[in-house]
């Protein structure tokens, strides 16, 4: 299977490319992408993901920022986590961490060698169409498609599989490099969005990283640019309006970035990550604007008409040197039983959420999940991230009361998945409720789960629901929410701002709070991002 190489960009809204990217490349060493959403199609043929058996030796390796466990040789491992970091630091020129989706679990990739590609697909389909499941009438005479190689995203994190020959090229293309944009929190500006994806797809990683920046097309006369003002606040359905004025304003981005990036000195280029920084959780006034560069809209316009007018077309290609990179240093090791187990399990349950919960195949990978788990457990391993892991399965399941003492202790031990937290403050929240026929949660219980949730806050990625349920639960209670409180909902509303209907909720509870504090000027963000 070849990488497929991306086309000549579309002039479609970023969110529309990447929902249509099923099966474009994350890396160019061919591998599908999906995002948690089925992708078969049982009236033609149904993709399924590999159930991946680590019952043999394999090598693993943890660095920040990236977890590897492969079955590949030492020495094309070794070459591939280089190539990852390397392509990491890489993607930082142009896309700074602080402005990346950023999580305390690392991206999971796991290497697989083509013969055991070949042999996953060929287990795939022979668990798939066992005799005793043949008559169900959602599969019988579906023809399947293994994917040996997919890479999945749920709100926590990234698992890969990937395929490794002895020659690969590896870069970072356009499923993945969209993903980080869009799932980072708080939402990024749109345009931004636009064209860091538009930059990427024209980026030739050497050293220096050179940037084939768009010629631009239309008239260079003074009435010919779109205000910047209007460039920074085009809300995302932009696309859907006049198509001509799209691609003035797509390009117009791309010469805001390369005006930007167009400086040796990086001022301009740290004052556009600041301003894009900022404007992520508060509104992209003209004085924001200028409190980043210096000017304000109507110098910008007159400072891009005159970039625009002596830039020459003939070389489109700017330079931009990247800092010194030395990549941290690692050793491969063996895996241990626990770490493969966890693996295991975790890319099982995303696979589940991969087919769908409509898929009659879904079962499947849940019981791979299972099985997995407590063939541990059984063994006496009480590994945290393990617990943690069979109790989101058993969660998932809805079978609460094996959930919760599960999640409890994977609470206790501090693992740092914001998932745990919600889903253990939300089984606490149906519990007490189910146990009394009042509606009213006592002090101890409010005071349980909201320090649950607030415990979880600290790790990233945020989630939305952390906050959604804090509010049910002051709904639910006699306490009065201290300044403390609300600073923390205020919080939830500068990460999601967004969501209306969360900034209305949080408004009018701060509207019967009593107290009025200095604290609720401003949201203080704090995270915990270390695993």
């Amino acid at each position: 299977m070849k990488a497929i190489s991306p086309a000549k960009t579309p002039t479609f809204p970023l969110i529309v490319r990447l929902a249509v990217l099923v099966v474009a490349v994350i890396y160019d060493v061919s591998i599908g992408s999906a995002s948690g959403s089925q992708q078969g199609d049982f009236g033609r043929t149904v993709q399924l993901p590999p159930l991946l058996v680590m019952d043999t030796s394999w090598h693993y390796v943890s660095v920040p920022g990236l977890e590897v466990i492969s079955r590949c040789s030492v020495h094309l491992t070794n070459e591939f986590v280089r190539a990852y970091l390397l392509r990491q630091m890489e993607l930082e020129v142009i896309l700074p961490p602080s402005l990346q989706f950023q999580s305390a679990q690392p991206p999971t990739m796991i290497l697989i060698t083509p013969q055991m590609g070949k042999a996953m697909n060929k287990a795939i389909a022979d668990l798939m169409l066992r005799p005793e499941e043949g008559n169900d009438p959602l599969t019988k005479g579906v023809p399947i498609e293994p994917i040996p190689q997919v890479d999945l995203w749920d709100a926590e994190r990234e698992m890969t599989t990937i395929e490794l020959d002895t020659e690969y090229n590896f870069v970072f293309t356009l499923h993945h490099t969209g993903m980080l944009l869009e799932k980072r929190t708080p939402p990024l500006p749109y345009w931004f969005k636009e064209g860091i994806f538009t930059i990427s797809q024209k980026i030739s990683w050497t050293n220096p990283v050179r940037i084939a920046f768009p010629k631009y097309p239309f008239s260079r006369s003074a009435n010919s640019l779109v205000p910047i003002e209007k460039v920074l606040t085009a809300s995302d359905d932009v696309a859907e309006g006049d198509k001509l004025f799209f691609e003035r304003w797509r390009l117009q981005v791309m010469l805001f970035m390369r005006w930007a990036f167009d400086d040796p000195s990086l001022g301009r280029r740290q004052a556009l990550w600041k301003f894009v920084e900022l404007s992520s959780s508060e509104p992209a006034t003209e004085e924001l604007f200028r409190q980043c560069f210096g000017m304000g809209y109507s110098e910008m316009d007159i400072n891009l008409k005159k970039y625009l007018r002596d830039l020459d077309d003939q070389f489109p290609v700017y330079l931009i040197y990247p800092r010194t990179m030395k990549l941290p240093e690692f050793t491969l090791r063996d895996a241990n039983p626990v770490v493969l187990a966890r693996i295991q399990a975790d890319f099982a349950l995303k696979e589940a959420a991969f087919v769908g919960k409509k898929s009659p195949y879904i079962q499947k990978y849940m019981e791979k999940a299972e099985t997995t788990l407590l063939r541990y457990f059984q063994s006496g391993t009480r590994d945290p991230s393990l617990v943690s892991v069979l109790g989101l399965y058993y969660a998932e399941m809805h079978d609460d009361k094996r959930a919760r003492p599960l999640l409890e202790e994977g609470a206790a031990a501090q693992v740092s998945r914001p998932s745990v937290y919600f889903t253990l403050g939300r089984i606490l929240y149906r519990q007490y409720l189910d146990d009394r026929d009042s509606e009213i949660l006592t002090v101890a219980e409010s005071t349980r789960i909201l320090s649950t949730l607030k415990t979880g806050s600290r790790y990233q990625p945020p989630q939305i629901e952390t906050y959604k349920l804090a509010l049910d639960v002051w709904d639910h209670t006699s306490m009065t929410p201290s300044s403390e409180d609300l600073a923390f909902l205020k919080n939830g509303v500068t990460l999601f701002p967004g969501d209306e209907g969360l900034a209305a909720e949080v408004a009018a509870l701060r509207e019967h709070a009593a107290p009025k504090d200095d604290v609720l000027r401003g949201p203080t963000i704090g995270r915990v991002n270390e695993p």
